[in-house]
């Protein structure tokens, strides 16, 4: 069995990950910074690190840095795979400067995450530091509000923990919308932009693509700076939101057999 340390700031993306790690016999161990993930490289040795790249306090860019540093102390490198929503030009170019091996987009498939993983896994129990990332990453788009069967399968039918992570979706979304909203408003764009994409993770690991859609527009206006299309943007986020928990209604009402 495994030892990983996952650093995420997003608590759906943390439980999604676990439970993803669990079914295939893998302890994963979550911190939710790169500050954090610094000081626990530092307290133990594992077998490979998965580092989100935008996170508060500290980034996994610096994150990753630092533990280099260290490792060079103690002739030691642990592989370090990259798991970001990052995809602006240079985003990946950055991940391999800052020191990580390989370089994984959200949202992934299970399967091109466990070739990435199981390949490291196999490069570090034979002692093989470096060497070539082992996939390019893609996504997965859908035009429904929600799609069940994309999130059945992903999670092998396991609807108790569907519902629970449903449930855990629902009860953030609510206070993840008002202060986007309040953000927008008061100019807090920073803010606003980690508030949004963290949001944006979040739906579309519940596989809420219509919602995802609307975020990924809001999120590149904020990029461009463009405030009246992020109005715009936010206004059809809460329309689409409320359709999505509709949508869930029947699925959190399954009996759990």
């Amino acid at each position: 069995m495994s030892n990983l340390l996952y650093a995420e700031d997003n608590a759906i993306n943390s439980k999604v990950m676990c439970a993803l790690l669990g079914r295939h016999d893998h302890n994963c161990e979550v911190v939710e910074n790169g500050a954090l993930a610094v000081e626990a490289a530092k307290a133990r040795m594992y077998d490979v690190i998965l580092m989100d790249m935008n996170m508060p306090i500290m980034s996994g860019f610096d994150a990753t840095q630092y533990i280099r540093l260290n490792e060079k102390a103690h002739n030691r490198r642990v592989p370090i795979v990259a798991v970001t929503a990052l995809t602006n030009p240079g985003d990946k170019q950055r991940c391999f400067e800052a020191g990580v091996d390989d370089y994984l987009s959200k949202p992934f498939r299970t399967e091109e995450f466990m070739l990435i993983l199981n390949t490291w896994l196999q490069r570090g129990s034979e002692g093989i530091s470096g060497g070539k990332p082992v996939a390019e990453s893609f996504t997965v788009s859908t035009e429904l509000a929600f799609n069940y069967d994309a999130l059945r399968n992903e999670y092998d039918g396991d609807i108790s923990f569907i519902k629970n992570l449903l449930n855990e979706f629902l009860h953030t979304s609510y206070d993840d919308i008002n202060q986007i909203k309040s953000d927008l408003d008061l100019g807090n764009y920073e803010r606003l932009k980690h508030q949004t994409q963290n949001f944006y993770e979040a739906a579309q690991a519940v596989k809420a693509a219509l919602l995802v859609r609307n975020l990924e527009q809001l999120i590149h206006s904020l990029q461009s700076a463009d405030y009246d299309a992020c109005r715009k943007f936010c206004m059809l986020v809460d329309e689409e939101f409320s359709h999505f928990v509709f949508s869930v209604e029947p699925v959190l009402n399954k009996p759990v057999l």
